[in-house]
């Protein structure tokens, strides 16, 4: 699933990804989670870069694609390894793709 956090600047925007980003960090053992920050030349979200469940944190919108690509075949393999391995899902970590970056949101 997607969702979108939008609002007029300083509503809030930032303050609800840090308590989405907390409650991962918090959960780390018992939700394991992998965060992707697609980040805009304003590095707006580069304080969330060092946060442990961030895998990957970029200022370039061309890495979305690459992002996209590599949790794709992640995912894909999840699911024949759950259908055919009887992999527990629960054990897998969410994946999480953030993007501060309107021309790549447009």
């Amino acid at each position: 699933g997607s969702f979108a956090i939008v609002g007029r600047p300083g509503s809030g925007k930032r303050d609800l990804l840090k308590v989405i980003f907390n409650q991962l960090y918090n959960n780390l053992f018992t939700c394991p989670s992998d965060v992707y920050i697609v980040d805009s030349v304003e590095r707006q979200l580069a304080q969330f870069s060092d946060l442990g469940i961030v895998k990957d944190y970029t200022i370039h919108s061309s890495d979305i694609i690459t992002i996209i690509d590599e949790i794709h075949s992640e995912i894909k393999q999840r699911y024949d390894d759950v259908t055919k391995n009887g992999l527990h899902i629960a054990d897998e970590s969410l994946k999480l793709i953030v993007i501060q970056n309107m021309d790549k949101i447009r």
